[in-house]
């Protein structure tokens, strides 16, 4: 991993990406976490959700292209960086699958945050994916900073 870092996402950020998982159920969610890095700690600021377009989308993700372009317009214009990539598997643990592996864009360049639903508690868990390997990340949830 050329930059690894420590993720770190506001409580109210977390749980947008849980509603957002939610709502798709039983497709799989999709978005990314949009942020600044300080050294080598990502800090998540916002979650930009996106459209999921895959042909099976209760066992997979696809971004649709037209919502990518909006949320990567959407981080310039803030001066964001993508600092996680989140999606959701809604019958299986939150570790990457075989899928996730080869399909991966962003290569080892940030984390990818799985969010599963099989049960009624979301378990959370973020990944470094490799070519033929994931690693856990270093990555937690705080509390949202006071305006």
């Amino acid at each position: 991993m050329p930059n690894p870092y420590r993720l770190v996402i506001p409580r109210s950020v977390y749980e947008g990406m849980i509603r957002h998982a939610r709502q798709d159920f039983p497709a799989e969610s999709c978005g990314l976490l949009g942020g600044r890095f300080d050294g080598n700690q990502a800090n998540a600021e916002q979650y930009y959700p996106l459209v999921n377009v895959a042909d099976d989308a209760t066992r997979r993700y696809q971004a649709d292209i037209r919502s990518l372009l909006a949320v990567h317009r959407a981080l310039r214009e803030v001066g964001q960086r993508e600092v996680a990539v989140v999606h959701s598997h809604p019958h299986s643990p939150a570790v990457p699958s075989r899928m996730d592996l080869t399909q991966n864009a962003y290569g080892d360049a940030v984390v990818h945050l799985i969010i599963s639903l099989r049960s009624s508690r979301p378990e959370v868990q973020v990944w470094w994916l490799l070519p033929d390997q994931f690693v856990p990340a270093d990555w937690r949830v705080v509390d949202d900073p006071t305006k």
